[in-house]
């Protein structure tokens, strides 16, 4: 829960979210499953650190944006 890894879950989280639509464009609904609750999860873990953050704010949008 240290402050300075909120911004490297956002880009883990940010990342994985991306994997997750390149699979669906590719068919791949499994890949594209595991990859988007990997980054719910993450972008989560973010959150959890400081919500009202700049990058916490950004997780929230991200998380959202999954569902």
């Amino acid at each position: 829960k240290h402050p300075n890894f909120q911004n490297a879950y956002l880009t883990k989280a940010n990342a994985l979210a991306h994997e997750s639509l390149i699979a669906t464009q590719k068919g791949d609904t499994k890949t594209a499953a595991t990859d988007k609750a990997l980054a719910k999860a993450v972008y989560t873990k973010a959150i959890a650190i400081n919500p009202t953050s700049a990058a916490g704010k950004l997780a929230t949008q991200g998380l959202q944006s999954l569902k």
